[in-house]
């Protein structure tokens, strides 16, 4: 090697080191989270930098990447390590209730405080949350996109772009269900009632949440039915064995259905099924649910009991003082969905659609 090429490269090196460490700490903050350990690992001045600022850079790069959906990413890291999901024999229905509205109220209510601080978040923490994030991101857009296809039946290609503010509302809808399926993947009857503590872990979402949430689920089984049409067919499952599936393994399984290469996705298909045929023959007290959002009667549960559990008050004032910052999704589900309780509406409804 010749000296001037040995100068120029300790210039490089020099030049590199001499960068204050607030520039390299500013540097590392704007990464990928998948690009930090390179950039730490090249040389002693970033890597002191790192050791000596782990904790805001990291926080800084999640903050950065998850934006206003950092709670709810939080709470879904929280719910794949809690420890009382996975008892069994289930504890009682008044434990297991209280441990979905500790969890709720910890993670889920938008009054709460925030959760987490900037030394709880590690970097194996962040790079979980940030990958399942990247897998809500694909199928978020995915799905906006395709439902704004239905304002041009017959002209796809001059529909518009999912807007920002539309794609992130789809993304928490999508946490929230991984949320919900990660917590309680069972149906559970306890005293004679089905699915209370399912229902009540989806109340602390709004209800025009779990609306989307249905409409999500029915986009999510039909992706899985296409991706896995051979395989489907050769093993004969139907439509509920999906929903099952989706429950098992959720948006990532539905991930590893979108592989490129198709003996690497069918051979996935083929197996993840037979797991859970494995898993239902093995364990016949523990049923999979097969839907991931409530399914009480068009979300009518949310609003305030008036005279019995079956007579609900139309006043939603709790609603606005629970999700504030909901006011346009809040009037659109009020006026789309309370006016159905009325039987002369329904009626009218009906033969409005006969005629």
């Amino acid at each position: 090697m010749s000296p001037s090429h040995v100068v120029t490269k300790m210039e490089r090196k020099s030049s590199l080191v001499s960068i204050p460490w607030e520039i390299k700490r500013r540097i590392m903050m704007d990464l990928d989270i998948t690009s930090l350990p390179a950039l730490a690992l090249s040389c002693k001045a970033f890597y002191h930098t790192y050791g000596n600022n782990q904790g805001p850079i990291i926080y800084s790069i999640v903050t950065n990447g998850l934006g206003p959906l950092l709670p709810i990413a939080v709470a879904l890291h929280a719910a794949k390590h809690v420890g009382w999901k996975a008892m069994w024999p289930l504890p009682s229905s008044d434990e297991l209730m209280a441990n979905v509205h500790q969890f709720g109220r910890t993670y889920l209510d938008p009054n709460t405080e925030f959760a987490i601080q900037r030394k709880d978040i590690s970097y194996p923490t962040a790079f979980e949350m940030m990958a399942i994030h990247r897998t809500i991101q694909k199928w978020a857009r995915d799905y906006a996109r395709i439902s704004l296809y239905h304002f041009y039946p017959l002209h796809r290609q001059n529909a518009r772009e999912p807007t920002a503010t539309e794609v992130t509302r789809v993304q928490k809808v999508m946490y929230a269900m991984e949320i919900t399926r990660e917590l309680l993947p069972y149906i559970i009857e306890q005293d004679g009632v089905e699915d209370l503590h399912w229902n009540m872990l989806w109340h602390y979402f709004a209800p025009w949440d779990n609306n989307l949430a249905e409409k999500i689920h029915w986009y999510m089984k039909g992706i899985v039915m296409k991706r896995c049409y051979p395989a489907l067919k050769m093993i004969y499952i139907d439509g509920d064995r999906v929903g099952l599936w989706l429950t098992k393994y959720g948006l990532p399984g539905l991930d590893k259905l979108d592989r490129r290469d198709w003996l690497g996705k069918h051979s996935f298909a083929l197996s993840s099924f037979a797991v859970l045929k494995c898993d239902l023959a093995n364990d016949p007290e523990r049923h999979f649910r097969t839907a991931l959002f409530c399914k009480m009667e068009e979300g009518f549960s949310w609003l305030p009991v008036k005279e019995s559990i079956t007579t609900r008050s139309l006043n939603i004032d709790h609603l606005t003082k629970r999700f504030p910052e909901e006011a346009a999704a809040r009037d659109i589900w009020y006026f789309r969905t309370v006016p159905s309780e009325d039987k002369y509406f329904n009626l009218v409804s009906w033969l409005w659609q006969e005629w």
